[in-house]
Formats: C-alpha cells, sequence, structure tokens
C-alpha cells in the first residue's frame, strides 16, 4: 500500500490541511484569490459517496504562477471515520472548473484514537 500524503487521528481537526496545486508539466495556473474552493473527499475504496467537505477554505499563496496553495481547515465530521481516503480540490474560477491534482488524488489516512477507541 502506497504511503499516504497526509495522516491525521479520529476526530482531530488540526492540524488545517496545506495543499499546494500545480500541474505535472509546469504549465499555468490563474490567480485563485476570487475562486470558490471545495475538498472533495471519498473512502477510498469508492462504496460511498463523495462528500464536499464544510471545513473553511483559504488562499494561503496565489503569487506563482506554476503553482499555488490552499488550506482546508478539518471538521469533526471529516475525521470521524477511521480509514483510508482520496480527496481533491476543486476551484471554481470565473465559473469555470479546475480540479487538483488533475491525474490521480490525494490520499489520506485518518487512524483510530486511542482515547476514542
Amino acid at each position: 500500500m502506497a504511503k499516504p500524503d497526509f495522516t491525521i487521528k479520529q476526530n482531530d481537526t488540526l492540524p488545517a490541511l496545506n495543499v499546494t496545486l500545480s500541474f505535472q508539466d509546469g504549465s499555468t495556473i490563474p490567480s485563485i484569490a476570487t475562486a470558490t474552493i471545495n475538498f472533495i473527499y471519498q473512502i477510498d475504496d469508492e462504496s460511498t459517496v463523495a462528500v464536499v467537505g464544510t471545513g473553511a477554505t483559504a488562499v494561503v499563496d496565489d503569487t506563482s504562477t506554476t503553482s499555488k496553495i490552499i488550506s482546508y481547515a478539518w471538521v469533526a465530521a471529516d475525521t470521524a471515520i477511521v480509514g483510508r481516503f482520496k480527496a481533491e480540490v476543486e476551484l471554481i474560477i470565473s465559473g469555470d472548473r479546475l480540479t487538483f491534482p488533475n491525474g490521480s488524488y490525494l490520499i489520506y489516512d485518518v487512524v483510530a484514537d486511542l482515547a476514542d477507541g
């Protein structure tokens, strides 16, 4: 099993998840300063419907033309279920949609918290 991009404990909401958005070929990404940002996730086995996270999203860095950094603030519901998840960041820019990563998914694990077990 491949190493996850991020690991968080069950029911934790910190730290926020920072995601660097870029194209593999280094193509230019338009400014995301006014974009709507959605963090979408699903249990990796695809047995459940994808969920749009309700945590706050923010632009951390929009200065580079070839990469951007966004932040997603977890809410308890995001980390309530233990397991491996796949996720993507969807940007809505002037009515157009752009999804990262565009050729795969972010992979993260929620691991059991001993206090909640």
